[in-house]
């Protein structure tokens, strides 16, 4: 289950509840746009295409730039498709790389969403915080 259930960005750290949730937001009509975290060139790139980095700016991004994730945020959604919802898959692995940085990219995802909200327009967050890493023993691994 999410952290807040008010919050923008919902953290899940149990994958069965991440895919319940994709296909409620689904179900309600929000484009569900996918961004791998496992490497930071995967995740600068999945990042680009879901927000359309290129046709906003004329350039794929080397590294995250936190104003222009702001302004790329502006765009999307929009009249076309006003509900999206980012999944950041395997976000741990971005957090560990990025430490506050990856924390602050929320704070404007969370900022984003609201102003989104005065347009009728919905943007929101997942986090799948599932360690790949982990060892799973017993049922259910």
């Amino acid at each position: 289950m999410g952290v807040e259930h008010c919050s923008a960005v919902q953290r899940f750290e149990n994958p069965d509840e991440l895919e319940k949730a994709l296909t409620g937001v689904e179900r309600e009509g929000y484009l569900i746009k996918f961004i791998e975290c496992g490497t930071n060139s995967t995740f600068l790139s999945d990042l680009a295409d879901a927000l359309l980095w290129e046709e906003q700016f004329g350039y794929r991004p080397e590294r995250l730039n936190l104003d222009a994730l702001n302004d790329a945020l502006r765009g999307v959604p929009n009249e076309t498709e006003p509900k999206v919802a980012l999944v950041f898959r395997n976000f741990l692995s971005h957090l560990r790389r990025s430490g506050t940085e990856a924390l602050r990219m929320l704070s404007v995802i969370e900022d984003q969403s609201r102003d989104h909200a005065a347009f009728n327009e919905r943007l929101i967050a997942f986090l799948e915080m599932a360690d790949p890493d982990a060892v799973r023993e017993g049922p259910g691994a």
